[in-house]
C-alpha cells in the first residue's frame, strides 16, 4: 500500500507526495554504501601514489573514527548540496524533505546521518526499518529528530489558489455565498484539500472530515448547513464563490 503526506510549503502550497517505500530506503542506503567504499578505495591508491602510506599506519582506533566521520560527511554534503539526494537516494528516485516544507539545513543532514550509525549502519537497519514500518510518517530515528521524511522525487498532487481559480472560468457566475469573502487563501486551501482527499481517498474517514468542515464554516459564516449528501457540492460552490469575489 502506497503511502502519501501532505507538505506544506514556504509558498502557502499544499504538496502531496508519495512517500519513499522502506525497501527504496534500504536500497539506497546499500549503494551508498558501496559509493562510500569505492571513495575509499579510490582515496587509499591516492595516498600510496602520492606516498602517504604512513596514513595507514595509523592506530586502528582512530582510522575507525576516520572512516564514521567521513561516512557522516557524505551524507550531510550529498543531502544537502543536492537537494536531500545522496547518490543512492538519486538512483532510486528518492529524496529527504523537511515536514515544514523549509530546504534541508545542514543541522538537519547532520542529525539524520549521525542517528543513522545508530538506527541504519551498527543494527544492520533493522531499528530503522522497525521504526519506519511502524510511523506513520516513515521516520526513523534521524528523520524524527531532524523533522524531515523520505518521499518520492515526484509529488502526487499540489494545492495552490492557481489550480483553484480554474474551477471557475464563467463571466456571469453566480454567486450563492458572498459571506465567504469573511475566509482567506488558507482556509480556501484546506477546503480544496480535504475535497482533494476525498475525492482520490473515497473512505468514511475522508467524508467524515469533510462534513466536519463544512458544519465549521456553515456555522461560521451564519448560512444554512447543507445536508450530508450535498457536502461535496456545498463546499465546492463555497470555493467558486470565493474565487469569483476575489479574482
Amino acid at each position: 500500500m502506497v503511502r502519501t503526506i501532505e507538505i506544506p510549503t514556504p509558498q502557502n502550497v499544499v504538496v502531496l507526495y508519495e512517500q519513499a517505500s522502506v525497501l527504496s530506503r534500504f536500497i539506497a542506503a546499500l549503494l551508498d554504501l558501496g559509493v562510500f567504499f569505492i571513495g575509499w578505495f579510490v582515496l587509499g591508491i591516492v595516498l600510496l601514489v602520492i606516498d602517504w602510506s604512513n596514513f595507514f599506519s595509523l592506530p586502528g582506533p582512530t582510522l575507525v573514527l576516520i572512516s564514521l566521520a567521513s561516512y557522516v560527511l557524505y551524507y550531510v554534503v550529498f543531502e544537502v548540496w543536492n537537494a536531500g539526494q545522496t547518490p543512492g537516494k538519486s538512483l532510486l528516485g528518492i529524496q529527504v524533505i523537511r515536514l515544514d516544507g523549509y530546504p534541508l539545513r545542514w543541522s538537519d543532514a547532520f542529525m539524520r546521518a549521525l542517528l543513522f550509525l545508530v538506527d541504519g549502519l551498527f543494527s544492520g537497519g533493522l531499528v530503522g526499518v522497525v521504526l519506519m514500518q511502524t510511523n506513520a510518517r516513515t521516520q526513523r530515528l534521524g528523520d524524527i529528530a531532524a523533522h524531515t521524511t523520505v518521499v518520492n522525487v515526484h509529488y502526487v498532487h499540489s494545492v495552490s489558489l492557481g489550480d483553484v481559480s480554474n474551477i471557475s472560468t464563467i463571466d456571469d457566475y453566480a454567486v450563492t455565498y458572498p459571506q465567504v469573502r469573511q475566509l482567506d487563501e488558507s482556509d480556501m486551501l484546506l477546503v480544496k484539500t480535504v475535497l482533494l482527499r476525498w475525492m482520490r481517498y473515497p473512505n468514511a474517514a475522508h467524508r467524515q472530515l469533510a462534513l466536519q468542515l463544512a458544519d465549521r464554516l456553515a456555522g461560521l459564516l451564519q448560512i444554512a448547513r447543507p445536508e450530508p449528501e450535498k457536502t461535496y457540492e456545498f463546499l465546492d460552490t463555497l470555493l467558486r464563490d470565493y474565487i469569483v469575489l476575489t479574482r
